[in-house]
């Protein structure tokens, strides 16, 4: 049989057996085409094709097909129904190998190989068909056609070189190297060549293939094609030394060393060893060798002139003494070489008297050329080339050069001023204002690239931003969010799912446009200061009811200096070089949110989290939005435990003794007693379980119908006993509480209420962080640890009959919370009459995010 023209298919010459003659349509000549033409199938030999069963692929079809190939019936549709089956066509075409029919194994091995070489073809394909590897090997080692062993070797590196599985890709090179082997029953040349090729395809066993290689380039008896197969697969493999070594080395015979010079002209760069090697050998007295050194050498230099014409420059006399050979393929390929010496040297910075020295060897060789006749077609090149030399002005180019040498040394100068400016900036307000913050100075002084560097080098840009860092996250309280106090283990939900996913998975960092959804106390805020505290870009933590007057405008408030500029952060925010976490949506008016939705959908490619309670609202279109769920059973067990390290040292139970109390109560639940409701909105919120971790550590019961009145009860306690039985300031404490919330203001007034404050701390109401003032001293700060504490408070403040503050505060997003607390709390009657208020005023202004929540939890009161 003729060889099988692997890279196409089945060639397309006629097939001749050296066992009986055959004849008949069954062996005319098979052909490979790749056009998407509809597809057939064949229902045994000689069958006719049937359209409504085009895309079938089991064996059966795939034999239908080869025999539609082998007989020319419908052969192109066969052929691509073949091609469309992709992988799906691999066992069928793996059983036909096995065939008694050399022509069936023939067809199937040439389709078996333009299936793995499609453009689609996945290193699953072969991975994942276990019988693939062992079957073609069966064909290279066992098959009596040796052109069937020589397409099996070629299918062999196509499948090795697709395959991701070192196991296999190590057995299939034993393979080919044991077909590789002369001893005992030699392959044909064909066979032995279609190894060496596939060879190459398997760089990661390169280790075990140089070494039999470089014996074959070694052996007198094997023949120059083999050879010079095996030297262009070990350049494949990166054994580029050990061939240039063999090429210098005088011992091996030059009868043998043709075959290395031809075999790196796959290399992909010129190296200077190997250019060093390949020029000493053009003057070999071996003619060949010389040859395939000449037309290799210049077959690299032409393919990256640029960066191999340096190379050359120290090899100038050996290239032209060369011109005194008087072979014309040797001539022209040496003086496509020099020409390109020529030229760099023209781009070289040499000295005038290197530039004279190599001008005046390049003359010689043109000299030297006019001596050989008929060689006026290569003397017109060189001649150009050296006339393009003699044509500089090298005086007015070293003048340019130095020219460029003292701008580059004057703006290194320069660029260390600026840097030594930049190190100085984030510390130093007169470099601040004298060079950063005066524009005018900033661009003349600057020669106008330092602002544009400033723009757009992130480690400048952070440089430039870090004075106002403070300001940018100052609401973030990134002191407060340490990995003790963060649980990790919440889950979220991403809309138009079915599957919870690890938050810490789902939003590892902020990147594009993410809505994070879930009810107070879940762990929103605490969420997304980790994602501020871990990004390594600049970040910007902003509560959304600083955005009213909209988001670039809240930013630039916290800023001074070209950072205001608007068009500068509109173009950092766009890019996604600057990170923005809009906190509480659900806490602002529907003005303020239509100005969020409105800055997410304009900067679409920027990086922004938002955080909001769930509510009747319309996320950015380009934002995944996560809904955080309830902690699980797992879940709650895990936060309770995890609490042990955030306790107070007063605690009575600590250690393991907590960690008991934590089991025992999780034991001692009665969904049936406490209602499935409550469990779930108590115990799946991560605030309440916080509750529930110290009523545990203080040795007290939790009440999950009350949690929040009983942790204030356990402060009022201890508040009396150490402060001589005086009550807790409750009604004056909550009235401050209000107008805090009433004043946007979230820093408790330390001096009225130090006492209550200390207290309140042990019990993690409130939370103290410790600040530089003007005076160089250090001031305390003290806020609610979070917005439902302050909500229990001003919940005070709405009691009573005839108490007006429900219904002047409907529409006002602060009270969110405290609105749903007196729908749980409020006598019955009074939480009727205050949602006829709610529903008349979302009637009115057409918002519902109060009135549709307050409505639900009366229903679920109710209800119980």
């Amino acid at each position: 049989m003729t060889l099988l023209n692997i890279g196409g298919g089945v060639d397309r010459r006629a097939l001749k057996f050296t066992g009986p003659a055959r004849s008949g349509p069954r062996f005319r000549r098979l052909g490979w085409a790749r056009s998407a033409l509809p597809l057939a199938l064949l229902v045994g030999a000689g069958a006719v094709p049937t359209p409504a069963l085009a895309q079938a692929c089991a064996e059966v079809a795939i034999r239908a097909h080869l025999e539609a190939i082998i007989l020319d019936a419908a052969q192109p549709d066969a052929i691509n129904a073949l091609n469309a089956c992709g992988d799906q066509a691999i066992p069928g075409l793996v059983a036909a190998l096995a065939d008694s029919d050399n022509v069936t194994r023939s067809a199937a091995i040439a389709a078996l190989h333009t299936v793995l070489q499609l453009p689609t073809a996945q290193p699953a394909w072969v991975d994942q068909s276990p019988t693939l590897a062992p079957a073609l090997i069966d064909r290279l080692q066992t098959d009596d056609y040796f052109e069937l062993r020589q397409a099996a070797a070629a299918a062999l590196g196509t499948v090795a070189s697709l395959s991701q599985v070192a196991d296999r890709q190590q057995t299939i090179a034993q393979a080919l190297l044991t077909a590789l082997d002369r001893d005992p029953d030699p392959n044909p040349l064909a066979v032995r060549l279609a190894v060496v090729h596939a060879l190459a395809q398997i760089p990661s066993q390169a280790e075990s293939i140089a070494p039999v290689l470089l014996a074959c380039l070694a052996d007198p008896a094997e023949g120059p094609e083999l050879r010079r197969a095996a030297a262009s697969t070990l350049t494949q493999l990166n054994q580029v030394d050990a061939l240039v070594a063999n090429l210098q080395n005088n011992t091996y015979s030059d009868d043998l060393k043709p075959a290395i010079a031809a075999g790196l002209r796959p290399l992909p760069a010129l190296t200077p060893a190997a250019a060093a090697a390949l020029v000493a050998t053009l003057q070999s007295d071996h003619g060949e060798l010389a040859s395939e050194a000449a037309t290799t050498l210049r077959a690299l230099v032409a393919d990256s002139p640029q960066a191999t014409g340096p190379l050359l420059l120290p090899h100038l006399e050996t290239l032209v003494a060369n011109l005194q050979r008087s072979g014309p393929t040797d001539l022209a390929n040496t003086v496509d070489i020099l020409v390109i010496a020529s030229a760099a040297i023209a781009r070289a910075d040499l000295s005038a008297e290197q530039r004279a020295a190599h001008l005046k060897t390049l003359k010689r060789g043109l000299q030297t050329l006019r001596t050989h006749p008929r060689t006026d077609a290569l003397q017109l090149p060189l001649g150009q080339a050296i006339g393009a030399l003699e044509g500089g002005n090298p005086a007015l180019d070293r003048l340019v050069a130095e020219v460029m040498r003292t701008g580059a040394t004057t703006l290194l100068f320069h660029s260390l001023f600026w840097l030594g400016l930049v190190a100085l900036y984030p510390t130093s307000p007169q470099v601040q204002a004298i060079f950063f913050w005066n524009p005018r100075v900033r661009k003349i002084f600057g020669l106008y690239y330092v602002e544009v560097a400033l723009t757009w080098v992130p480690w400048l840009r952070a440089k430039l931003f870090a004075p106002f860092r403070t300001n940018l996250l100052a609401e973030a309280d990134l002191g407060e969010i340490g990995e003790a106090f963060y649980f990790a283990g919440s889950d979220v939900l991403q809309r138009g799912q079915s599957q919870p996913q690890p938050l810490v998975q789902a939003v590892p960092e902020l990147k594009g446009q993410v809505v994070l959804e879930g009810e107070s106390g879940l762990g929103k805020t605490m969420a997304v200061k980790q994602l501020v505290n871990r990004t390594r870009r600049l970040a910007v933590y902003l509560p959304a009811r600083k955005c009213a007057g909209g988001v670039i405008e809240a930013i630039q408030e916290r800023l001074q200096g070209p950072t205001q500029d608007t068009e500068f952060l509109q173009s950092l925010i766009y890019s996604g070089a600057i990170d923005i976490c809009i906190d509480g949506l659900n806490e602002v008016t529907p003005d303020t949110r239509a100005k969020i939705s409105l800055f997410a959908d304009t900067y679409f490619k920027g990086n922004l989290v938002i955080t909001t309670q769930p509510m009747d609202w319309e996320p950015p279109t380009n934002a995944t939005v996560y809904e955080l769920q309830p902690l699980t059973a797992d879940q709650i067990g895990a936060f309770l435990r995890s609490r042990v390290t955030t306790l107070p040292p007063t605690a009575p139970r600590q250690g393991a003794a907590y960690e008991q109390a934590c089991q025992t109560f999780l034991d001692g639940l009665n969904p049936d007693h406490l209602g499935h409701e409550v469990m779930a909105k108590t115990l799946s919120n991560p605030m309440e379980l916080t509750l529930v971790a110290q009523m545990l550590a203080a040795g007290k019961q939790p009440d999950l119908l009350n949690l929040q009145q009983q942790q204030y009860d356990a402060m009022a306690s201890r508040y009396q006993h150490i402060n001589l039985s005086q009550p807790f300031p409750l009604a004056a404490f909550a009235e401050m509480a209000y107008e805090m919330r009433l004043g946007d203001q979230f820093t408790i007034p330390a001096d009225p209420w130090f006492k209550e404050l200390n207290c309140m701390e042990d019990y993690r109401m409130v939370l103290s962080r410790q600040l530089d003032n003007a005076t160089g001293g250090t001031v305390t700060e003290w806020r609610f640890r979070h917005e439902k504490i302050q909500d229990f408070f001003i919940v005070q403040t709405f009691w009573g009959k005839g108490n007006d503050r429900p219904a002047q505060h409907l529409g006002d997003p602060r009270f969110r919370g405290v609105y749903f607390l007196l729908a749980t709390a409020l006598p019955l009657d009074q939480a009727m009459v205050l949602r006829e208020q709610l529903i008349t005023h979302a009637a009115k202004t057409k918002d519902h995010t109060v009135s549709d929540r307050f409505i639900e939890l009366l229903q679920s009161r109710s209800a119980a």
